[in-house]
């Protein structure tokens, strides 16, 4: 299972391990109203958008603090 998140918002799902964050963050974007300059976290660590996405884990798009959005 994955936990998507973006800011209060969140979906848990396993349709998305082995997907890349770039193809996340689309498939998502309007769901979690995900900003296209968000940062993706996963388990606490900044990764790269070609980072492939496993399973047992959590994706977090997050904005700088005071940034509006996430």
């Amino acid at each position: 299972m994955v936990k998507i998140m973006c800011g209060v918002n969140s979906v848990p799902t396993d349709k998305v391990i082995g997907m890349r964050v770039t193809t996340v963050r689309e498939k998502f974007r309007d769901v979690l109203n995900i900003p296209k300059d968000a940062r993706a976290m996963v388990n606490g660590k900044q990764v790269s958008s070609d980072h492939v996405v496993e399973d047992n884990t959590e994706l977090e798009f997050v904005k700088e603090t005071g940034e509006k959005g996430c």
